[in-house]
């Protein structure tokens, strides 16, 4: 049954002919307009009712596969899912090399940044890397942005959230996001990474309880003693007291092995032999402000951006996601039931810049500690190359 479908989902797709030497045709093509589908995604119209969903149970995974067509069940929407692909006509060739001569006649600087409304605090990580994005979550794309991302060349996508996050996000998802994991899900050329920040909680308040006065630390042990928790409030407490910079050189400190893994899967990204400026990677984390910042900033350092590029940067998640620093209790998205997160809230450039200089104090430079975490200085002279010949490759 699922051969049979295949050929008949085939050919009432892809079997339509199409006169590319029609006057409306040539008309179009000279305004750089085309509409054309090679790609499609949806439900099966079977598998997804009563009866077929029984059938669905008992098919061999070996009948799921044929011809350029897939059969899979979403884990997101638990929906049996077909999608099917054919190459391009070879007359597009020279249709599409006149429209990316278009393209680059008016793009500014010859590029036009990525654009996503649906995506908050969605913006290039740096000017001078055109394929390099940051993000709050994509859990509520729109149809038009997901399908966006699914006409890009290649696209990977870093998600530095915690796995209680992630659950919590799948339980909510928009019809975009769903069509954009489902895609991923199955795609060679669109790939999703998990690499979890903040992941280690334990980790994270040893490291916090460690920063804690003497005398501070040494009482509220004492009381934890007859009171279940005392400790834990008390570091939360200290916590708050420092704001953003405590909270940013926490993880750093704590979250350095997971930091590192995020910049190899953006060198290799950057360094690929078949990397170009179509093949997107985007990170992100729930807001795109706290854990996504403190990866910008070492990623930033590491390509040659100078301190004041990184705090400016860094300073614009804020005004992107309408928050005004330390003022709204509502904000308690967390994993301790004792920290009032509101404390964390904006992105003042002040913030980065102690965090930067903690980083000087402690470990020397920014240098020393990617050397500490395990992202060499070789690694490090790749990034740099790499953004050197490209900006050689614009002139």
């Amino acid at each position: 049954m699922a051969f049979d479908f295949g050929d008949r989902f085939l050919n009432a797709f892809f079997s339509l002919e199409y006169d590319f030497n029609h006057p409306s045709a040539v008309k179009l093509r000279g305004r750089g307009l085309f509409l054309c589908s090679n790609r499609v995604l949806l439900e099966h119209p079977f598998y997804n009712t009563k009866a077929g969903r029984e059938v669905w149970d008992q098919l061999p995974e070996s009948d799921k596969v044929f011809r350029d067509c897939k059969l899979w069940l979403s884990t997101q929407s638990n929906k049996v899912m077909v999608g099917a692909s054919i190459e391009l006509p070879q007359k597009f060739n020279s249709f599409l090399n006149r429209s990316e001569a278009l393209y680059q006649k008016y793009a500014i600087e010859g590029r036009t940044p990525l654009l996503l409304k649906s995506v908050d605090n969605f913006r290039q990580v740096t000017p001078t890397v055109p394929s390099l994005y940051r993000s709050a979550t994509l859990d509520e794309l729109s149809e038009k942005d997901a399908l966006r991302l699914l006409n890009l060349p290649a696209l990977t996508i870093l998600d530095l959230r915690n796995s209680d996050e992630i659950r919590n996000g799948q339980m909510k998802l928009s019809s975009g996001s769903t069509l954009l994991y489902d895609f991923l899900s199955t795609s060679q050329s669109h790939v999703r990474q998990e690499i979890s920040i903040l992941q280690n909680v334990d980790k994270f308040w040893d490291k916090a309880i460690d920063r804690m006065p003497f005398a501070q630390k040494s009482k509220a042990s004492l009381q934890n003693v007859f009171e279940a928790g005392a400790l834990d409030r008390a570091a939360a407490l200290h916590l708050e007291q420092g704001g953003l910079p405590a909270f940013y050189t926490v993880m750093l400190e704590s979250c350095g092995k997971e930091f590192c893994r995020a910049l190899k899967v953006c060198h290799r990204h950057l360094t690929s032999p078949n990397q170009n400026d179509d093949s997107l990677l985007l990170f992100h984390c729930q807001k795109g402000k706290d854990r996504t910042g403190v990866l910008a900033m070492l990623l930033q350092h590491c390509l040659g951006d100078d301190p004041a590029e990184i705090i400016q940067s860094y300073g614009v998640s804020g005004e992107l996601l309408g928050e005004s620093a330390a003022t709204d209790a509502s904000d308690k998205q967390s994993s301790s039931a004792f920290v009032d997160w509101s404390h964390f809230r904006g992105s003042p450039e002040q913030a980065m810049k102690d965090s930067m200089a903690w980083v000087q104090e402690t470990y020397g430079s920014l240098d020393a500690y990617l050397d500490f975490i395990g992202f060499p200085a070789a690694y490090r002279r790749d990034l740099q190359e790499w953004k050197q010949k490209t900006k050689a490759k614009k002139r």
